[in-house]
């Protein structure tokens, strides 16, 4: 964590390639920083309004990993929103659900008995090997 201090006198005017502080209708993480804004994405690439271009190397996300405007994964995801973009996992399971958690516990040579998926899209590998 990154503990920024909070100015209330901090000016409201941005600079390029950055929201004007108060001006933006988002509670952003840091109060008195400006944000850079996005215009699009381009590979392993971020690239701002005013046209620099950002190596995106946060690790968090998925997309930056295999990187963004990737064709056939855009396509992926086209494909399951138009057949259920959202599924309620207290009731219900997806095919292609079932496909992903086989492949992470086949993935793991016996480590692993199942997976469970949570929200945010990171993956929670809970091993129930002695409970099964």
């Amino acid at each position: 964590m990154v503990l920024i201090k909070l100015d209330p006198q901090a000016e409201m005017k941005g600079t390029d390639g950055a929201q004007a502080v108060g001006s933006s209708a988002v509670l952003h993480r840091h109060l008195s920083e400006d944000f850079l804004v996005l215009s699009k994405s381009e590979g392993n690439y971020l690239i701002l309004e005013d046209g620099r271009r950002v190596f995106d190397a946060s690790g968090g996300a998925a997309v930056s990993c295999i990187g963004y405007r990737n064709k056939r994964v855009a396509d992926a995801a086209y494909r399951q929103i138009l057949d259920a973009p959202y599924c309620s996992t207290v009731f219900y399971t997806t095919k292609v659900q079932e496909e992903l958690c086989r492949f992470l516990v086949d993935s793991t040579g016996g480590q692993m008995a199942r997976a469970y998926i949570v929200n945010s899209g990171k993956f929670f590998r809970h091993v129930v090997s002695s409970c099964s």
